[in-house]
């Protein structure tokens, strides 16, 4: 978050000085180009011991948002010759609507939120978890893909060709197989963004004359660090979401990668990630209007402003863990005077 905005410190009983920040551009995020770090732990825990480990010596459970990620961790577990594997997906209690493709740079504003629904639709009957599209209505129906799930032809998008949708209307998979099969030949399944693609779409899959798979689906799945990840990776007939009401059901990882819904009360390894530590010096100008009577090299008045204008910086977005520190300038001075009377300075974050 950018903000300019001003604060004021009493350093002493009738001394306040005002000093207003006017960039702010450090403030404005860090990158998140940076990989996850994964961590294969060989101790047998429940899936809630495992998640307080976790915290305690990395970030948290591990969080997975794409295939890319996917496969290095399929890489570690057997590095590290482990079966079975819990990562931080536990089954919640709300039900969402989210697509296949997780990419948020993939989705403009409000786009992973377009839905052309047709009348008294998403019925959401239990097992109607994935979403159809009806050339004949160009709307989309909710359809059954988790108990005894249907085949349909279905639509992948492919981030590499011009075209970008590639259409599958001779081999009906059911939805958990056309996944799998967009994501492994292509890139996902289609996702919908807008009234301009749905009639794309449509057009690409009249042809069929059949219901066809998107990429949309629902769950209550949620990860443990809070993310709204909606990148799932389970075997064909999984989760079975039989749960067994006193423990719940969590999420392990199998060998091949791919994800089964177990008790979480069970005994398994499990898979930390680190969070990325990027290190990073922003300098951003500030100006002090403050008595001629100020001393601005008293260390206790430089303390006091920097207190300050870290406890708003926070309030805006700055991480906790960032140290703000004065900059010193060639001459050794934090300040100099202005040919106005202004004084300023310049930090550190």
């Amino acid at each position: 978050m950018c903000v300019c905005m001003c604060v004021c410190a009493c350093v002493h009983a009738r001394v306040c000085v005002c000093v207003c920040v006017h960039s702010l551009s450090g403030v404005c995020g860090l990158s998140s180009s940076v990989q996850r770090q994964f961590h294969v732990v060989k101790e047998q825990k429940n899936w809630t011991e495992a998640q307080q480990y976790c915290r305690e010596k990395f970030t948290d459970l591990a969080t997975i948002d794409d295939m890319a990620e996917m496969e290095r961790l399929k890489r570690a577990i057997h590095e590290e010759h482990v079966e079975e594997a819990w990562i931080g997906l536990k089954r919640g209690s709300s039900y969402k609507w989210q697509w296949s493709l997780a990419d948020r740079d993939f989705y403009g504003e409000n786009e992973a939120e377009f839905r052309n629904w047709h009348r008294n639709e998403p019925q959401e009957t239990d097992g109607e978890d994935c979403a159809a599209i009806v050339a004949a209505w160009e709307e989309w129906i909710d359809h059954f893909c988790g108990n005894a799930p249907s085949r349909y032809p279905f639509i992948c998008y492919d981030s590499e060709k011009p075209s970008s949708l590639i259409t599958n209307l001779t081999h009906p998979l059911t939805w958990r197989d056309a996944q799998r099969y967009c994501r492994e030949k292509h890139t996902d399944l289609a996702s919908v963004r807008n009234q301009r693609e749905n009639d794309q779409i449509v057009a690409f899959t009249a042809p069929a004359n059949s219901f066809v798979w998107i990429g949309l689906f629902r769950d209550t799945w949620e990860w443990s660090d809070g993310s709204s990840s909606s990148f799932r990776h389970w075997a064909s007939v999984e989760p079975k979401n039989v749960d067994p009401k006193e423990h719940g059901l969590c999420a392990e990882i199998w060998p091949s990668g791919q994800w089964n819904d177990e008790g979480c009360d069970k005994l398994k390894n499990f898979i930390c990630y680190e969070a990325p530590r990027v290190k990073r010096t922003e300098i951003v100008r500030v100006k002090l209007q403050v008595a001629s009577h100020v001393d601005l090299d008293d260390p206790d008045v430089q303390a006091a402003f920097l207190q300050q204008i870290g406890q708003r910086l926070r309030s805006k977005g700055l991480p906790a863990n960032a140290k703000l520190t004065w900059r010193k300038q060639s001459d050794g001075k934090v300040f100099h005077k202005e040919k106005n009377g202004k004084k300023k300075k310049r930090d550190e974050l």
